[in-house]
């Protein structure tokens, strides 16, 4: 008998996603997302409009006499009113009309006369030429599938799910600007969990697409007891009418998306608001007090105008840098709170050991002012439009603890939700939130976690000068002696026998280095024939295990193992006989400099010397450049920095901060620097420094359209540099591993050129 075949059905919100994404075609996600959202939102307002409608047309009961045309009527059941020319169903039987896109603006507009709070909210973009009107129609079609705005749907929150999923689906889309919109959802619940908005008044000064206000609402359903607990004989309120939210948003497009995601849930936003100067320029909410602050700034910003607000009131700390926002949100924050009031928000991990312009003075006087609770230390690949490491900062004016900091160490939970985005589970928010609050309310019944959570007192953290990373408070856990790198075995291939004399003679030096050091089990594995990516994995992890976990070989073991003595050094604990010093103190830092294509082509007809351009590095897999599509004359090499083969050159323009080798000579252009006469340092060991930097690298490059990594910064960027006997084992080891990426990339080159593909 054969088996029948079960399948499960995917849920509402999938279901419409996969049609809609297939009725884009072409256009960009960052406009379709209007397109899609705002048709779903008139669904919804129509469906609760059309349940009502019928209602009162039927007359029974509380609606005998209602007059179902009458607005005020929907008005008392806090209901939109919906114009006839706007209903859902006059517009799903024109949707196979020409003119529909005309039809859904003109529907848009007549529910903004009819309810002024949505005025200025709706998108009338339908019209446009490049949308095409039968993939609308067929958009329209899809949407009339799904009930959205009834009593029904609304106690399931079907509207709430779909809207938050298309927001999830359209950020991952829209890649880095999605990050500007919508922050993941695990990460809005764990600031929210952590912070428990109960009641009062709830402020996000870059609010998006108001994520941070749909989980509080949903954290205050979640928690009906407290209020039946806390409520004792008084009036019964709906546990919503505890907390009122106030917003603000730079950009108008997000501010839309924001009144319509609140709006869909019977949240009153007339207090989000818009002004295209932003909260620092334009604070929207002057005399605000607020009882939580919950917010996602942006990381990093260098373009905040921070040069015309050297004198603000809100700098209470120190004035901020103009080059970086990082501290200038955490004044505007504590500036907005209530003398009661907390704080959780998301911040780049570079504001936790900045020292730069000052930042380091500003953390030291909120660490002795008693404002910073808690630090949590969270995984990469969390955020849509990052991938610098970012943490979670939670200030109060009122903390129990006073004194101590709870530093949290999360950087190693999470799952991996797709292929490139990692997400918090249930049980890690738990996690995360109980520990706080155990540490915060019941101090007895909370300890220490090695490797997890640490209570520091203000002494521990100036002794560590007041630098907040919480790998330096919760400890290490137990390191990876024998084999620290565990993963390498089953992560890579098998031994190949088409490779060269040369990668077997490479893969015995290899070996030989491992089985040296002591490394037995990475001494045992086949190199040729693992993909380049994961040799650039192993080196790595070789350079994070020695110069940033200072597990590095020690008299027959591991540095830390064998209790080598550590010294002070700007206030970090180093090596003895290892030092901290300016980048520049190691080697020289050139910019780049060459004619353009666009402005010179007479440079570039006809050229046989590589001109190397910033997308010659990110269409690369690995650290080498071996091909480039441009070539320019040697005429243009006069004018150029011409860099021979085997060299180090770093990204400085748009995509900031990638290390690169050259394997042909060529000339690069001001988007690049470039390095020379090294001091003490090598180029390998210098390329996986700048390769670890990339978070500060990144945090620092100025302009708001396109990057740019100012060459004083990276000249003053602080090192941590071995000795001499170490960086040339370090070098030892590494070379004939980079050696052997070259020749497998060789070989795939070769082979490309063989099939005309390059």
């Amino acid at each position: 008998m054969a088996k029948t075949k079960t399948t499960t059905e995917d849920p509402l919100e999938k279901q419409l996603w996969k049609t809609a994404d297939k009725l884009r075609k072409n256009m960009d996600a960052a406009e379709y997302k209007h397109v899609a959202l705002g048709l779903i939102f008139l669904k919804y307002i129509s469906d609760a409009f059309e349940e009502l409608y019928n209602k009162l047309k039927e007359g029974k009961g509380d609606y005998e006499g209602a007059d179902p045309e009458d607005k005020n009527e929907y008005v008392a059941e806090k209901v939109f009113y919906v114009p006839p020319s706007a209903r859902w169903t006059w517009l799903q039987g024109r949707a196979k009309l020409p003119t529909i896109g005309k039809d859904i603006d003109e529907a848009m507009d007549a529910i903004e006369k009819d309810n002024p709070s949505l005025k200025g909210v709706l998108p009338k973009v339908y019209a446009q030429e490049k949308l095409d009107k039968g993939s609308l129609g067929g958009l329209v079609d899809l949407v009339s599938t799904a009930t959205l705005g009834t009593k029904e749907a609304q106690s399931k929150d079907l509207l709430g799910r779909v809207f938050e999923y298309f927001l999830g689906e359209f950020a991952l889309a829209e890649g880095k600007k999605g990050g500007q919109f919508y922050t993941p959802e695990s990460v809005v619940k764990l600031l929210v969990e952590m912070l428990e908005p109960y009641e009062g008044r709830v402020f996000d000064p870059c609010c998006g697409s108001g994520g941070m206000f749909v989980q509080s609402e949903k954290f205050i359903k979640h928690h009906q007891d407290y209020y039946k607990k806390n409520n004792g004989k008084k009036l019964s309120l709906n546990p919503a009418d505890h907390i009122s939210i106030y917003g603000q948003e730079s950009n108008q497009t997000t501010w839309r998306l924001a009144k319509m995601n609140l709006a869909i849930r019977g949240i009153d936003s007339s207090n989000v608001k818009w002004n295209n100067e932003g909260s620092f320029l334009n604070d929207a909410h002057k005399d605000l007090k607020a009882d939580f602050i919950i917010a996602n700034p942006p990381f990093n910003d260098s373009d905040w105008s921070g040069e015309l607000l050297q004198k603000d009131a809100r700098w209470i700390y120190g004035v901020p840098p103009s080059s970086n926002a990082n501290f200038a949100w955490i004044q505007h924050f504590l500036f907005h709170l209530s003398n009661n009031g907390s704080a959780g928000f998301v911040l780049s991990n570079a504001a936790l050991t900045s020292t730069i312009s000052g930042e380091g003075e500003i953390r030291q006087k909120l660490v002795d002012s008693d404002l910073v609770e808690c630090i949590v230390n969270l995984p990469t690949q969390l955020f849509y439009n990052t991938g610098i490491p970012a943490t979670l900062w939670f200030l109060s004016k009122a903390k129990k603890r006073k004194g101590e900091i709870l530093f949290i160490e999360a950087s190693k939970i999470g799952f991996m939700a797709d292929k490139t985005q990692k997400a918090l589970s249930e049980d890690d928010i738990q996690t995360i939130a109980n520990t706080f609050h155990i540490w915060k309310n019941d101090p007895s019944k909370y300890e220490d976690s090695f490797g997890f959570s640490k209570s520091a007192t203000r002494e521990e953290i100036q002794q560590k000068k007041y630098l907040l990373n919480p790998g330096r408070y919760v400890g290490v856990l137990e390191t990876r002696n024998e084999l620290p790198f565990p993963l390498l075995r089953s992560a890579f291939g098998v031994m190949s026998d088409n490779y060269s004399t040369e990668a077997k003679r490479l893969e015995k030096i290899i070996k030989n280095n491992f089985n040296r050091l002591g490394y037995k089990d990475l001494a045992e594995i086949s190199y040729i024939g693992i993909n380049s990516k994961r040799l650039l994995e192993l080196v790595n992890s070789i350079y994070t295990h020695w110069f940033i976990d200072f597990e590095f070989p020690y008299k027959g073991g591991s540095y830390k193992s064998n209790q080598g003595r550590f010294i002070e050094i700007e206030g970090l604990e180093l090596p003895d006989n290892w030092e901290c010093k300016e980048l520049q103190n190691y080697c020289n830092v050139f910019r780049g400099a060459s004619p353009r294509p666009i402005t010179d082509p007479k440079y570039f007809s006809n050229g046989t010397i590589p001109w190397i351009k910033i997308a010659d590095a990110t269409a690369s897999t690995s650290i080498y450049i071996n091909t480039t599509k441009e070539m320019c004359t040697e005429l243009a090499k006069e004018k150029s920095r011409f860099i021979e083969k085997g060299n180090l050159i770093l990204s400085n323009s748009a995509t900031v901060g990638i290390p690169m080798i050259l394997n042909l000579d060529g000339c690069i252009h001001d988007g690049w620097l470039s390095f020379d006469e090294y001091n003490r340092i090598t180029r390998n060991f210098l390329f996986f420094t700048l390769s670890n930097k990339l978070q500060y690298l990144t945090a620092y490059a100025d302009g708001s359209v396109q990057k740019n990594l100012n060459t004083g910064i990276l000249k003053e960027l602080q090192i941590i540099v071995p000795t001499d006997d170490l960086i040339e084992e370090f070098d030892e080891i590494s070379q004939p591993i980079l050696d052997l990426i070259l020749i497998g990339e060789s070989q795939s080159i070769e082979a490309l050129i063989e099939e005309n593909t390059i």
